[in-house]
C-alpha cells in the first residue's frame, strides 16, 4: 500500500489532531491540510501540514473573504493534484456544493480514493429539504463515508439510503492530546477571576442556535434553592453573522431578565493552552442541544479532564452518558426538565471526590483514538487497494 493520505482538516482542531497523531503511530504518512488554527509543534515527524487557508477572520472585508476563498480552493486543488497521496480524506465541507459536489469530482478524476467524516450526518442547524436533497448527492459522490456510531450509521442508511457497504463506523476517542496538569479547582478559578465557593456550569464551545443555551437560561428560575448560588460561564466565540445575532439575543435575554450575576459570557476563541482552566473550574458540562445526529466534541473534552455531564437526550449523548455515573440526561428543548437534571447533579453525584478519576478511567477505556485509528487505517488499506484494483 501507498502509505501516504491527504487529509483536509476542516475545523475540529482537537478532533484532527488526535487521529492523525494516531494514525501516525500506526507508520502512516498524512499529508494534513489546514489553516492557521492547525499549526501545532507537536505533530509526529510522519504529519506534514500544509498551511493553504491561512486566517479565517470573520471580520474581514467580503472581497477578502471572497479573494481568500478562491486562493483556498486553488491550492487545496493544486496539493491534491501534484500529491502521491491515493486517498483524500475530507473532514468537513465549508461549502457543500463546491466541495462536497464540485470538487470530489476533480479529485476522482485524478484517480484518487475519497473519504468523508460525517461528525453530523447531516450539518446540524440545516435541517431543510435542500440540505437533504445536497447531503444525498455528497454521500452518492463520495466513495466512502466515516461515522461515529451504529445509530449514525442506521439513519445514514434509513434517511440517506448509503449503502452499508459505503459505511465505516470510526468511534470518536477522548482528547488526551490536550494539555493537562495537576491544576486544582481552586487555582483554575482564580485564573478566571470566578468565586471559589460557588457553583460553576460550563457551556463550552462555538455558539450556535442549535446548542440550544435560551433553554439553559429559561431553566434558572426552575432551579432549587439547594442548586444556588450558581453561575453559567459560556465560553466559545461566535462565527459567522446568525451566530453572532444568536449570542446577541443570548445577552439580550440576560439583560432583560437581570441575570448578569449568574451568567458570564466569555465569547471569544479559547487557546488550547486555556481549556484546562474552563474545564477545571467548572463542576459540570452542560449540553443542552436541541437536535442533531452526532457525537459532540464538547463531551470528549469534558472527558479528558474527568468533567461530569448534563445533556440533553439527541444525537449520541444517550450512548455516550450513563446517567448517575457521568452525568445526566434531559428532554431536549425542556428548561424544567433541564433544571431537574442539574439538581440531581448536585444532590446525587456532587462533591464526589472520586468522580473526576473515575469519569478519566471510564472514557479512556471506553473511547481510544487507537480503536478509531486502527478502523480508519484499514479502510484506507482497502481503498487503495479498491483504486489499484
Amino acid at each position: 500500500m501507498n502509505t501516504k493520505v491527504c487529509m483536509v482538516a476542516g475545523d475540529a482542531v482537537a478532533y484532527v489532531f488526535s487521529l492523525v497523531q494516531a494514525l501516525a503511530r500506526l507508520g502512516l504518512h498524512i499529508e494534513l491540510l489546514g489553516g492557521d488554527d492547525f499549526e501545532n509543534p507537536r505533530y509526529s515527524p510522519l504529519v506534514t501540514f500544509v498551511n493553504i487557508r491561512g486566517s479565517r477572520d470573520t471580520k474581514a472585508a467580503w472581497h477578502d473573504k471572497v479573494t481568500r476563498m478562491v486562493q483556498y480552493y486553488c491550492r487545496f486543488l493544486g496539493h491534491v493534484w501534484r500529491s502521491e497521496a491515493k486517498a483524500v480524506h475530507i473532514q468537513a465541507f465549508r461549502f457543500a456544493v463546491i466541495e462536497g459536489l464540485l470538487l470530489v469530482l476533480l479529485i476522482k478524476c485524478r484517480g484518487k480514493w475519497v473519504v468523508y467524516t460525517a461528525h453530523n450526518v447531516q450539518p446540524k442547524g440545516q435541517n431543510n429539504t435542500l440540505n437533504y436533497l445536497l447531503f444525498r448527492l455528497v454521500y452518492m459522490n463520495v466513495d466512502h463515508v466515516i461515522c461515529h456510531s451504529n445509530d449514525m450509521k442506521h439513519k445514514l442508511m434509513s434517511r440517506y439510503r448509503v449503502r452499508s457497504d459505503k459505511l465505516t463506523v470510526a468511534g470518536h476517542g477522548v482528547f488526551d492530546e490536550v494539555p493537562m496538569t495537576s491544576m486544582a479547582q481552586e487555582e483554575a478559578r482564580q485564573h478566571l477571576g470566578l468565586d471559589p465557593d460557588i457553583k460553576v456550569v460550563l457551556l463550552f464551545g462555538r455558539i450556535r442556535p442549535y446548542k440550544g443555551y435560551e433553554i439553559a437560561l429559561q431553566a434558572l428560575t426552575y432551579l432549587s434553592d439547594a442548586t444556588t448560588p450558581v453561575i453559567y460561564l459560556v465560553a466559545g466565540e461566535s462565527l459567522r453573522s446568525h451566530n453572532q445575532a444568536y449570542l446577541a439575543a443570548l445577552k439580550a435575554y440576560v439583560n432583560a431578565n437581570r441575570l448578569g450575576e449568574v451568567v458570564r459570557f466569555d465569547d471569544f476563541h479559547i487557546p488550547e493552552a486555556d481549556l484546562e482552566l474552563y474545564f477545571q473550574a467548572a463542576d459540570v458540562a452542560l449540553l443542552p442541544y436541541t437536535e442533531g445526529d452526532f457525537q459532540s466534541g464538547v463531551l470528549f473534552l469534558a472527558y479528558r479532564f474527568g468533567l461530569p455531564v448534563v445533556a440533553s437526550n439527541v444525537g449520541s449523548f444517550p450512548g455516550d452518558i450513563v446517567s448517575g455515573i457521568q452525568g445526566y440526561l434531559f428532554e431536549a428543548g425542556n428548561p424544567r426538565a433541564l433544571a431537574a437534571s442539574l439538581d440531581q447533579f448536585f444532590q446525587c453525584l456532587y462533591p464526589r471526590s472520586d468522580l473526576r478519576q473515575s469519569i478519566r478511567a471510564y472514557a479512556q477505556q471506553q473511547y481510544s483514538w487507537e480503536q478509531a485509528a486502527a478502523v480508519t487505517y484499514e479502510l484506507y488499506q482497502n481503498a487503495s487497494g479498491h483504486r489499484q484494483g
